[in-house]
């Protein structure tokens, strides 16, 4: 498949885009927290100031749809780099048994 310092470059850069990959995993996690935390204020303002809450929900409707959208597409982000995080860990443990396998050789 690989030479054993293509192989050993390779599986350095997995190991680099992993972590960059956590970094960003962990970003959005942080990002979708504080999107619920700010949901939850605004939950408990309504019961605070009800008729204000209304009149500018409905002034502001359409910024709240485009955010709703924005906050989906955040949520899809975050499971795909869940996903590509478990990929590259799998791709990483071949590579590691690969390489081991070859030196015993």
């Amino acid at each position: 498949m690989f030479k054993e310092e293509i192989l050993g470059k390779y599986f350095n850069n997995l190991r680099r885009i992993l972590r960059y990959k956590q970094e960003t995993l962990d970003y959005y996690e942080q990002i979708i927290r504080f999107q619920e935390l700010q949901s939850r204020a605004t939950y408990n303002l309504f019961f605070e100031k009800p008729v204000t809450f209304i009149l500018r929900g409905i002034i502001y409707l359409p910024t709240h749809v485009l955010r709703y959208f924005n906050r989906l597409a955040d949520k899809y982000y975050l499971s795909k780099l869940r996903k590509e995080v478990d990929i590259l860990k799998i791709e990483i443990k071949y590579v590691q048994k690969t390489r081991w396998t070859k030196l015993a050789k």
